[in-house]
Protein backbone atom coordinates (compact mmCIF):
# COMPACT_ATOMS: atom_id res chain seq x y z
CA UNK A 1 0.00 0.00 0.00
CA UNK A 2 1.45 3.91 -1.40
CA UNK A 3 1.48 6.41 1.80
CA UNK A 4 1.50 10.26 1.13
CA UNK A 5 4.56 11.32 1.93
CA UNK A 6 6.38 14.76 1.84
CA UNK A 7 9.26 14.76 -0.63
CA UNK A 8 12.84 15.15 1.10
CA UNK A 9 14.02 15.91 -2.28
CA UNK A 10 11.63 17.02 -4.96
CA UNK A 11 10.84 19.93 -2.64
CA UNK A 12 10.70 23.56 -3.67
CA UNK A 13 8.76 25.27 0.25
CA UNK A 14 7.81 21.99 1.98
CA UNK A 15 7.81 19.01 -0.53
CA UNK A 16 3.70 18.46 -0.61
CA UNK A 17 3.82 18.59 -4.62
CA UNK A 18 6.28 16.66 -4.95
CA UNK A 19 5.15 14.36 -2.63
CA UNK A 20 1.84 14.37 -3.95
CA UNK A 21 3.39 14.31 -7.49
CA UNK A 22 5.18 10.77 -6.47
CA UNK A 23 2.04 9.44 -5.03
CA UNK A 24 0.14 9.85 -8.26
CA UNK A 25 3.13 9.27 -10.19
CA UNK A 26 3.17 12.68 -12.06
CA UNK A 27 5.41 14.87 -13.06
CA UNK A 28 6.13 17.68 -9.85
CA UNK A 29 6.13 20.42 -12.47
CA UNK A 30 2.43 19.81 -13.51
CA UNK A 31 1.75 19.20 -9.80
CA UNK A 32 2.91 22.63 -8.77
CA UNK A 33 1.51 24.53 -11.92
CA UNK A 34 -1.82 23.36 -11.00
CA UNK A 35 -1.13 24.13 -7.17
CA UNK A 36 -0.10 27.87 -8.33
CA UNK A 37 -3.09 28.14 -10.78
CA UNK A 38 -5.07 27.41 -7.73
CA UNK A 39 -3.92 29.23 -5.34
CA UNK A 40 -3.35 32.81 -7.51
CA UNK A 41 -6.74 33.76 -8.43
CA UNK A 42 -8.34 32.51 -4.73
CA UNK A 43 -9.51 28.93 -5.39
CA UNK A 44 -7.06 27.50 -3.04
CA UNK A 45 -5.87 29.30 0.20
CA UNK A 46 -2.64 29.46 0.84
CA UNK A 47 -3.46 27.74 4.08
CA UNK A 48 -4.91 24.52 2.32
CA UNK A 49 -1.37 23.89 1.57
CA UNK A 50 -0.33 25.22 5.05
CA UNK A 51 -2.39 22.42 6.56
CA UNK A 52 -1.38 19.81 3.97
CA UNK A 53 2.63 20.75 4.96
CA UNK A 54 1.46 20.26 8.50
CA UNK A 55 -0.90 17.09 7.99
CA UNK A 56 1.26 14.98 5.51
CA UNK A 57 4.16 13.44 7.19
CA UNK A 58 7.85 14.08 6.06
CA UNK A 59 9.08 11.46 3.26
CA UNK A 60 11.05 8.86 5.91
CA UNK A 61 15.37 8.35 5.13
CA UNK A 62 16.31 5.29 4.10
CA UNK A 63 13.94 2.43 2.03
CA UNK A 64 10.32 3.02 2.55
CA UNK A 65 8.82 -0.12 3.31
CA UNK A 66 5.06 -1.54 4.98
CA UNK A 67 6.62 -0.26 8.24
CA UNK A 68 6.06 3.22 7.74
CA UNK A 69 9.50 4.13 7.88
CA UNK A 70 10.52 3.27 11.45
CA UNK A 71 13.52 0.63 10.42
CA UNK A 72 16.30 1.95 8.62
CA UNK A 73 18.20 -0.31 5.65
CA UNK A 74 20.79 1.65 4.49
CA UNK A 75 20.71 0.49 0.39
CA UNK A 76 24.32 0.92 -0.54
CA UNK A 77 25.38 -1.15 2.76
CA UNK A 78 26.08 -4.73 0.11
CA UNK A 79 27.69 -2.45 -2.72
CA UNK A 80 29.92 -1.18 -0.36
CA UNK A 81 30.83 -4.30 0.98
CA UNK A 82 31.15 -5.57 -2.23
CA UNK A 83 33.50 -2.49 -3.19
CA UNK A 84 36.01 -2.78 0.19
CA UNK A 85 36.50 -6.51 -0.84
CA UNK A 86 37.48 -5.91 -4.48
CA UNK A 87 39.50 -3.09 -3.15
CA UNK A 88 41.68 -5.41 -0.53
CA UNK A 89 41.60 -8.04 -3.42
CA UNK A 90 43.27 -5.83 -5.71
CA UNK A 91 45.83 -4.27 -2.68
CA UNK A 92 46.89 -7.44 -1.87
CA UNK A 93 47.52 -8.47 -5.86
CA UNK A 94 49.31 -5.13 -6.12
CA UNK A 95 51.78 -5.53 -3.51
CA UNK A 96 52.76 -9.27 -4.84
CA UNK A 97 53.73 -7.43 -8.32
CA UNK A 98 55.95 -5.50 -6.59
Amino acid sequence: MRKLYRSRNDRFFAGVCGGIAKYLGMDSALVRLIAFLLIVPGGLSIWVYIALAIIIPNEPLGRIDESYGEKYSDPFKDSYDNFRDEYERQKNNDEDFY
